[in-house]
């Protein structure tokens, strides 16, 4: 991590990124490399207004045909918050209808299953959309709390705010799954944490790769 400081999270610690250099990396490993099958997940509170595009989670590529998935903010739709594919040649994006920066917690899931790509904010499923074209996996690592290095760039495009219960999985969870999830987190903490503790992190930034059990430090 750099600079991202532990902080009081929707369960236990998360972490709180200043929006000028803060971020967490995780390198590259082949359990990341996710396009047609995967659930992302994350809670998070902010009171920033962007007035660029801002990015809390994402996957990217450094060399080669660029891929990526991960969560944004479009400050040119008033910071909207949206799951997001890049395939190569085109950014698909499934939004929010509204824009929330209120400093409470909320839960945002993105889910690809085959080539439909899938949005949904506190529970309830927001957008859907197709993916068209290749559908490949991005090989670069993984930021929390930034835009990662990219084919034709720099880590950047900061997030400010706190983060806490990323979670990224090659299976596709449920409608009634993320439902479930954001009742459970949003009625009682403790909760968030159906598996085994050995599987998830403390005040990390880190996450679990459901189909191994294997957690990634992010520290």
């Amino acid at each position: 991590a750099s600079g991202a400081y532990i902080t009081d999270g929707k369960f236990g610690n998360a972490r709180t990124f200043d929006g000028v250099n803060d971020y967490i990396s995780v390198p590259d490993s082949s359990s990341l490399r996710l396009s047609s099958g995967l659930t992302l997940e994350m809670w998070y509170k902010t009171t920033e207004i962007p007035v660029d595009w801002i990015v809390p989670v994402r996957k990217d590529t450094e060399t080669g045909t660029r891929y990526l998935y991960g969560f944004a903010f479009d400050g040119s739709s008033g910071g909207r918050i949206y799951g997001q594919y890049y395939n190569g040649t085109n950014f698909i994006g499934t939004y929010t209808d509204s824009e929330v920066f209120d400093g409470n917690w909320h839960h945002a899931v993105m889910t690809i299953s085959g080539t439909t790509l899938k949005f949904y904010f506190d529970g309830v499923l927001k957008d859907t959309v197709t993916i068209t074209g290749t559908q490949g996996v991005p090989t670069g690592e993984l930021d929390i709390g930034a835009q990662p290095p990219w084919t034709e760039g720099s880590r950047g495009h900061f997030f400010e705010g706190s983060i806490d219960e990323v979670r990224i999985s090659n299976t596709v969870a449920t409608a009634s799954e993320i439902h479930e999830r954001w009742t459970e987190g949003s009625s009682n903490a403790t909760t968030l944490r159906s598996r085994a503790s050995e599987h998830f992190l403390e005040g990390d930034g880190g996450f679990e790769i459901e189909s191994s059990g294997t957690t990634v430090d992010a520290n």
